[in-house]
C-alpha cells in the first residue's frame, strides 16, 4: 500500500496534518503493507493527552487500532476544530506534531531502536516503595478522610494541569544508544461553551541513565514552548460539560462517561480518573468519592511509600491492565489524599518494553 492509497477525508489537508502524516509513515515502514502493526490503548491514551483530544473509547476496552485509523481520527478532530480556529503557522504547529510523533516512536517503536541491553536505560527508574501494611481498603480509606477536611467553598475547574513526558533517542558515535526524558507540561483551560485553551511547555529533561553529560543540543529548554492551541466556541472536545456534582453517583456519572464500564475493575477505574483529570481539576470530594468507587471495585494492591518524581511524598496502589504486561500505579499524597499522579509500569516484557519498565507518568497538583 503506498501513500498515495491512504483514505483521504474531504478537502485539503492543512500542512500541519500532511506533516503529521508524513512524520508517522516514516517512523512506521508498516504502515505501508497490508496488514499494518496496531497502536495499543496505552498508545491512543497518550495521543490524547497530547492532542488535547478525547481519549478514544477503544481505549478502554484495551482495543489495538491501526495507525493509520488513529492518524484518520487525529486529522478528522484537526478539519472540525480548524474550521473555527484561525490557521497558525508552522512555527507554532510543527513543533505540536513533533512532539506526537516523538510520543508515538518512543512508545511503540523504542524496541526496534534500542538494543535490549540497553532496555533498561530509556525509561525512568522506578520509584523505590518502603513497605506499608495497611490494606488497599486502608489507604483509600485514609485518604478520603484527610480529603474530608478540605476548606469550604471548593469547586471543580475546567482546568488540567499535568507533567508528563516522552522518548527522545539518541545514537552515539559508537552505534549506542542513549535515551533523553524530556517531560512535558500541559495546561488546559476550557469554559462551558467549549472554547479554551492547550498549551505545553517542555519540562527539566534528563538522561534516562541519570548520566552528567550534555543533552543533545536539540533537547527542549525547560520553559520552551512547545505547542498552543486555542479552541473556539463548540471545538474544544471532551466528554462531560456540567459542572459535576460531589455524591457518589455524581462522580459515578463523571467516570462512566470517560469511559467506566460496569462491572468495573480497578484498572478500569483508575483509566476513567486519568481521563478526568486531563480535563477537570476535580475538589477534594470529588476526588474522595473516585477513591471510594476505586476501592469498591476490588483487585487493587498497595505498594508501599515512596517519593514521587517531584519529590513529593505519595502512596502507591497499584492494578493490572488488560493483556498481563502492565499495570497502573496511582499515586496518592500521603499529605493531603488527593491524586498526585498516575505511572504505567510494565510487569512482564511484551516484546516492546522489557520488565519492570515505567513506560509514562502524569503528575498532577505540581507548585
Amino acid at each position: 500500500m503506498t501513500h498515495a492509497d491512504d483514505p483521504q477525508l474531504p478537502g485539503d489537508d492543512t500542512d500541519e496534518e500532511q506533516r503529521f502524516v508524513e512524520l508517522l509513515m516514516r517512523a512506521y515502514p508498516e504502515l505501508h503493507d497490508d496488514e499494518p502493526d496496531e497502536l495499543t490503548a496505552a498508545d491512543l491514551e497518550t495521543l490524547a493527552r497530547i492532542t488535547a483530544t478525547p481519549v478514544d473509547p477503544r481505549a478502554r476496552k484495551g482495543t489495538r487500532v491501526s495507525p493509520r485509523k488513529a492518524v484518520r481520527d487525529w486529522k478528522r478532530h484537526e478539519r472540525r476544530r480548524q474550521a473555527a480556529v484561525p490557521r497558525r503557522s508552522p512555527a507554532v504547529a510543527i513543533p505540536a506534531v513533533v512532539a506526537v510523533v516523538a510520543i508515538v516512536v518512543g512508545l511503540v517503536a523504542v524496541g526496534t531502536f534500542l538494543a535490549p541491553e540497553r532496555a533498561a536505560a530509556v525509561t525512568p527508574a522506578p520509584l523505590m516503595y518502603t513497605n506499608d501494611s495497611r490494606s488497599v481498603a486502608q489507604v483509600l480509606d485514609d485518604a478520603a478522610s484527610a480529603l474530608a477536611h478540605a476548606p469550604a467553598g471548593q469547586v471543580p475547574r475546567r482546568e488540567s494541569v499535568s507533567t508528563g513526558w516522552y522518548y527522545e533517542v539518541t545514537e552515539n558515535a559508537n552505534g549506542t544508544t542513549r535515551t533523553v526524558i524530556a517531560p512535558t507540561t500541559t495546561t488546559v483551560t476550557w469554559a462551558e461553551d467549549l472554547s479554551g485553551n492547550t498549551r505545553t511547555v517542555a519540562a527539566q529533561p534528563y538522561w534516562a541513565d541519570l548520566g552528567n553529560d550534555a543533552l543533545p543540543a536539540d533537547t527542549p529548554a525547560p520553559g520552551t514552548l512547545l505547542w498552543e492551541m486555542a479552541y473556539g466556541p463548540g471545538e474544544f472536545s471532551t466528554w462531560y460539560t456540567a459542572v459535576p456534582g460531589d455524591t457518589e453517583d455524581d462522580v459515578l456519572a463523571l467516570l462512566r462517561a470517560y469511559g467506566l464500564t460496569d462491572p468495573a475493575s480497578a484498572a478500569d477505574v483508575m483509566t476513567a480518573i486519568d481521563g478526568v483529570l486531563a480535563a477537570w481539576t476535580l475538589t477534594d470530594a470529588q476526588e474522595a468519592q473516585a477513591l471510594r468507587i476505586l476501592e469498591d471495585a476490588g483487585g487493587a494492591r498497595v505498594l508501599g511509600t515512596a517519593s514521587d518524581r517531584a519529590g513529593r511524598p505519595v502512596v502507591g496502589v497499584a492494578a493490572p491492565l488488560p493483556g498481563g504486561t502492565a499495570e497502573e500505579h496511582l499515586l496518592i499524597s500521603a499529605d493531603t489524599g488527593r491524586i498526585a499522579g498516575f505511572e504505567t509500569y510494565t510487569t512482564a516484557s511484551d516484546g516492546t518494553f522489557p520488565a519492570n519498565a515505567i513506560i509514562s507518568y502524569r503528575l498532577w497538583d505540581l507548585p
